[in-house]
């Protein structure tokens, strides 16, 4: 089973610099974490919006338990991380697809290095698409708008849009505002959602 926090993993560090609050406190978080990124900052769980979001992303939110687990397999099957781990993902993605109105979005969760996990902590993406992220990637993998559709071309784009690709650092305006608008929407919802 994970520890409850490991020293070496950055999920860990942010777990620790930002300690939960609820979502009406507007106090700051530390200066050596971005406070423009803490979305949720609960008991059992923090999110965040992801420092490099897919470029094919509307927005990209992480969902982290605070608990260090490696791998989904290590959770504790009886343990609250895991019976409130539906009703965050519920409701980051209620929120995500609310306020940037959208309809599609991706739940991505990676468990290794050889599946695609860069940080050895379980996390989660919550990534908000329009049609057009997913439609119009040619360009984005740099090919021309009117290239043939090859089925190298379909493996790449299918890599894009479920969570590898391109990606650029998240501009700090642009985070700001998106996390005053998830946490406005977060706030409005019944507290009786977000267990603390």
């Amino acid at each position: 089973m994970g520890d409850s926090l490991q020293s070496s993993c950055v999920f860990c560090d942010i777990a620790c610099q930002c300690p939960p609050r609820s979502l009406s406190d507007s106090s700051s978080y530390p200066a050596s974490f971005d406070t423009n990124n803490i979305i949720l900052s609960t008991e059992t769980y923090i999110a965040f919006l992801d420092i490099q979001p897919l470029i094919s992303s509307e927005c990209h939110v992480l969902a982290v338990p605070r608990k260090h687990s490696p791998k989904l397999s290590d959770f504790d099957l009886a343990g609250a991380e895991l019976s409130q781990l539906g009703e965050h993902l519920a409701l980051l993605a209620q929120a995500v697809c609310n306020v940037f109105k959208v309809d599609d979005y991706n739940i991505i969760q990676n468990n290794g290095a050889a599946a695609g996990q860069v940080v050895p902590h379980v996390h989660f993406h919550i990534v908000a698409r329009r049609s057009e992220s997913t439609i119009n990637t040619d360009s984005q993998l740099g090919y021309p708008a009117s290239s043939e559709s090859t089925f190298g071309n379909q493996i790449q784009k299918s890599a894009l849009i479920f969570g590898k690709g391109p990606r650029h650092d998240l501009d700090d305006d642009d985070a700001k505002q998106k996390r005053q608008a998830l946490r406005k929407y977060l706030q409005n919802q019944t507290s009786s959602k977000i267990s603390q």
